[in-house]
């Protein structure tokens, strides 16, 4: 009977996704359109939602709250023209912007600080 070696054992071992992105990171997947409107917002709910993500530790892309305030404020989004083309909205496109900005982290975004 022959051994199996370490290598052939993590034949199938898939690496973990990475949900615990930095803020820097989470702030680097928004556009400079996005960034300017929430800047300029007048909405209390996306000035919180945005100085929440801000003053945090790490961006935990699993996390309630985190899901709920992104889809909040790319939702407000859609109502802002965009500060390049006035002729056309923020986001256009809700759910795939939702989903790009909560996609799975890099090795280059995530968070490797105590959680």
């Amino acid at each position: 009977m022959a051994l199996l070696t370490a290598q052939q054992l993590n034949i199938n071992k898939k690496p973990l996704a990475i949900t615990v992105i930095t803020v820097a990171a989470m702030r680097a997947r928004l556009t400079v359109s996005e960034r300017e409107a929430i800047r300029n917002t007048t909405d209390i709910f996306v000035r919180d939602i945005w100085d929440d993500l801000n003053s945090r530790l790490y961006v935990d892309l699993n996390d309630d709250l985190v899901v709920q305030g992104i889809a909040y404020i790319t939702n407000y989004l859609t109502t802002i023209p965009d500060v390049l083309n006035n002729n056309v909205m923020t986001v256009i496109d809700l759910a795939a912007r939702s989903a790009a900005l909560l996609t799975d982290g890099t090795q280059f975004e995530k968070y490797n600080g105590v959680l």
